[in-house]
C-alpha cells in the first residue's frame, strides 16, 4: 500500500508564507504499520510565492493513476494574488513502481530476497539499464541455486522498460516451482531495478492494486499487463525515428545492446594556414546551402610555446566552401582589410561591430547558420551570433546572400549567460521557433574556481526577445565540463536534436602529464597556467527528443589517440557545428555524412580541419553478437 500523508510545516522554514502543506510518501503491507523512509516532500511547495503552488499542497483522492509507464499525481495548490485565494489543480508524474530502486554502477550489485511463495509462471521486472545488464538466478530456502535457473543460463537483460520479461535457457517458465518456497537472486551493471513479479501470463499482468486505476485497466487490479499500455502508443507519424535511445525500445534480450558508434577518419580538409588565420581558430561552423557547402570560422594565433596571444592582428571571422564537402577553396571577398589589402577570405572584423551599443565583440567566437524560417524576409536569411563583451552578452548579425553582414539590432540580443564559446542558434521548424545554446557555468558543485562549464537554452519567436535561459538535464550522465554544444535539428528527422559537445578535462599536472606528447611545449604552457599544460579535450555525442533533456554517451567519438601529435592539446577534437550530406569515398556506395573536428590547435602556424564519415544515420544502433539477440518496439502510431 502506497499512502500519501497532508503534513503541514513549520512557517520558518517557509518565509513569507502563513500556511504550508506538502506532501509525504509511506508504504505498507497491512495498512496498520507504515514506513516513511524519507521525511522529504513527495509533492512540494514552490520556493517561487508566484507560483500555483506557493503556500499549500494536497492530494487529491484516490492517490494516482496509473497510466502506461508513469504514475499520475494530482494535488491541490494554493496561492495568494493581490489577497485572494487562488486555489488550483496541478500533475506530477513519476515513473511507474519508481519510488525506490536497487541502483549499481559498473561494478556488480546484488539483490537477494527473503524466501517468497508465487502461482505465476513468469518473473518480469521494471528495470532501466540501457547501458547496463541483468541476470537472475533462483534458490530454494536453504541458498542452493535450482538448475536450471541459473545466472549462466539466465539471458542478460538491458533496456528501459516497466515490462520485461526475464528468461533461462532450457526453461520454459517457472511453472514448476509455484507454490514452492524459493528466493530470487538478482546481480545488475549499470543500471536501476525497481520491482520484480511472477505473472501467470506472458502479459505481465501482476494481479496487484492499481490504485486509482487508469486507462486500459478493466478493475482495481493489473490483469491486463502489456495491454493496458496500449493506449500510450507514441505517435510517429510518417517520420524517420533514429535509435538513439531507448524511447522507442519496449524491450532487449540476448546479447541486443544499444550501440554508440565512432565516425572513420578521412583526410584534413582545411587548413587554417592563412597569415590572418592562425593555430587557435576551435569554433568552426558548416552547412549546405542548396548545392554549395559554406564553412565559417574564427581567424586567432597562440604562440605554441605558450598561451600568450600574439596581437599580429585582431582575430577574424573567415570563409571557405566547396562543391562537394570534401574539396574546399577560400574566396578574395574584398570586405576587410588585412595589413593593406583586402584580398583575403575575411567576412568579419573588429570593426564590423556597426551601431550595436556595445564596446566590443569577438569574431572569432561566432555561429553562422541559414534561416529556415519560412516568414523569414530576405535580407534577414543567413544570421550570425557572436560574443560580446562590455556587456557581456550576445549580438546578432544579418545577411541577405551570407557573406555581407550588418548589424541585425542595435542592442545584444540575449545578455544572461557566460558566452565564451561557440553559442549557436537555429530556426526550429517542428516547434515553430528559434532556439539558442550557450555557455553557462554551474557554481557551487566544483568543477574548479568558475564551477563547471555547462549549457543553457532559451527559446524566441523573433529572434530579438527571448526567454529567461534554463539548464539542459542530461539523466544518468556525470558532472563534466562541456566546452562546447553543437546541437542541431536533424536533418532527416529535424524532431531530434543532435549535439556533438567538446568535453574539457584536466588530469592535473603529474608524471602521466609529462609523458603526453609534446612535452616541451606543454611544460612552457603550463608555466603560465597549469591547466594549458595538463588539459584535454574529446568529442561526444548526446541526443534529445525535446530540445532540454538530453541522452549523453560517456563515451567519446573522436579521441585522442594513436598519433603522437595534433591530437593531444586542449582545443583539439573539437567538433565542428553541422552535419552535411557527402558523397562516399567507395565507388557506387550511397552518400554518407560528414563532420569535421580540430587538429594541431597551438601547436605551429596552423590548425587544421579533419573531415570524419559516418554511414546515413549511422550515430547509434541496437548491436548483437553472433549468438543473437532481440528488441521489441514500444507501442506506436503511424499516419497514412
Amino acid at each position: 500500500m502506497v499512502g500519501l500523508f497532508s503534513v503541514l510545516r513549520e512557517p520558518p522554514d517557509y518565509p513569507a508564507r502563513d500556511k504550508i502543506n506538502s506532501v509525504g510518501v509511506g508504504f505498507s503491507r497491512d495498512g496498520f504499520h507504515w514506513e516513511r523512509p524519507t521525511r522529504d516532500p513527495i509533492l512540494n511547495v514552490s520556493d517561487d510565492l508566484s507560483d500555483w503552488n506557493a503556500s499549500n499542497v494536497q492530494s487529491v483522492g484516490g492517490g494516482f493513476l496509473v497510466v502506461g509507464d508513469e504514475l499520475h499525481f494530482y494535488a491541490s495548490g494554493r496561492k495568494m494574488d493581490g489577497g485572494a485565494l487562488v486555489c488550483s489543480t496541478g500533475l506530477a508524474i513519476l515513473r511507474r513502481d519508481g519510488f525506490a530502486s536497487m541502483n549499481a554502477g559498473q561494478e556488480e550489485g546484488v539483490l537477494s530476497t527473503r524466501p517468497v511463495l508465487f502461482k505465476g509462471k513468469h518473473l518480469f521486472v521494471n528495470l532501466d539499464a540501457p547501458q547496463g545488464v541483468l541476470r537472475a538466478e533462483v534458490l530454494d530456502a536453504d541458498g542452493n541455486v535450482i538448475a536450471p535457473f541459473t545466472r549462466e543460463n539466465c539471458v542478460p537483460l538491458s533496456g528501459d522498460g516497466t515490462l520485461m520479461c526475464v528468461q533461462w535457457k532450457d526453461a520454459p517458465d517457472l511453472s514448476a516451482l509455484s507454490g514452492t518456497p524459493v528466493r530470487f537472486r538478482f546481480f545488475l551493471k549499470s543500471g536501476a531495478l525497481y520491482s520484480f513479479w511472477v505473472s501467470p501470463d506472458r502479459s505481465g499482468a501482476s494481479h496487484g492494486y492499481v490504485a486509482a486505476g487508469g486507462p486500459g485497466f478493466t478493475g482495481p487490479t493489473d490483469n491486463v499487463g502489456s495491454a493496458s499500455k496500449k493506449t500510450s502508443a507514441i505517435n510517429i507519424g510518417t517520420r524517420l525515428e533514429l535509435i538513439v535511445d531507448e524511447h522507442l525500445i519496449e524491450r532487449m534480450s540476448g546479447a541486443a545492446r544499444l550501440r554508440l558508434h565512432s565516425p572513420t577518419m578521412r583526410e584534413v580538409a582545411i587548413v587554417a594556414d592563412k597569415p590572418w588565420e592562425g593555430n587557435a581558430g576551435i569554433y568552426w561552423t558548416f552547412f549546405q546551402d542548396g548545392d554549395l557547402y559554406r564553412a565559417y570560422y574564427g581567424g586567432q594565433h597562440y604562440d605554441p610555446n605558450t598561451k600568450r596571444f600574439v596581437q599580429r592582428s585582431q582575430p577574424f571571422l573567415c570563409y571557405a566552401q566547396s562543391r562537394d564537402g570534401i574539396h574546399w577553396t577560400k574566396p578574395e571577398l574584398g570586405l576587410v582589410e588585412f595589413k593593406g589589402s583586402k584580398k583575403n577570405n575575411i567576412v568579419l572584423g573588429h570593426r564590423s561591430l556597426g551601431n550595436i551599443q556595445v564596446k566590443s565583440f569577438s569574431p572569432d567566437h561566432i555561429s553562422v547558420f541559414k534561416d529556415t524560417n519560412p516568414n523569414c524576409p530576405p535580407q534577414s536569411r543567413y544570421k550570425a551570433l557572436a560574443r560580446a563583451g562590455s556587456p557581456t552578452s550576445l549580438v546578432a548579425f544579418h545577411s541577405r546572400d551570407g557573406i555581407h553582414f550588418s548589424p541585425f539590432s542595435t542592442k545584444p540580443v540575449i545578455t544572461k549567460g557566460a558566452f565564451d564559446s561557440l553559442n549557436l542558434a537555429f530556426w526550429d521548424c517542428t516547434r515553430g521557433e528559434y532556439r539558442v545554446y550557450l555557455r553557462e557555468f554551474i557554481h557551487g558543485v566544483g568543477g574548479g574556481s568558475h564551477g563547471w562549464r555547462g549549457i543553457k537554452t532559451a527559446t524566441s519567436k523573433d529572434f530579438k526577445h527571448w526567454t529567461d535561459p534554463v539548464w539542459l538535464d542530461f539523466p544518468g550522465a556525470p558532472l563534466e565540463h562541456l566546452y562546447t554544444n553543437q546541437i542541431q535539428p536533424y536533418f532527416r528527422a529535424p524532431h531530434l536534436f543532435l549535439g556533438f559537445p567538446m568535453r574539457y578535462h584536466d588530469p592535473g599536472w603529474s608524471e602521466q602529464s609529462k609523458a603526453l606528447p609534446g612535452r616541451v611545449q606543454r611544460e612552457r604552457r603550463a608555466a603560465q597556467n597549469k591547466r594549458f599544460g595538463s588539459g584535454l579535450t574529446d568529442g561526444l555525442f548526446m541526443s534529445s527528443r525535446d530540445g532540454i533533456t538530453f541522452k549523453r554517451w560517456g563515451e567519446a567519438i573522436i579521441r585522442p589517440g594513436l598519433r603522437p601529435k595534433d591530437n593531444w592539446v586542449y582545443g583539439d577534437n573539437c567538433v565542428a557545428w553541422g552535419i552535411l550530406e557527402t558523397k562516399s569515398s567507395v565507388d557506387g556506395a550511397p552518400h554518407e555524412l560528414s563532420i569535421y573536428a580540430t587538429e594541431s590547435n597551438w601547436s605551429g602556424k596552423s590548425c587544421r580541419m579533419r573531415r570524419y564519415t559516418y554511414r546515413t544515420d549511422g550515430f547509434v544502433s541496437v548491436n548483437a553478437s553472433l549468438s543473437g539477440g532481440e528488441f521489441t518496439a514500444s507501442p506506436s502510431r503511424v499516419s497514412p
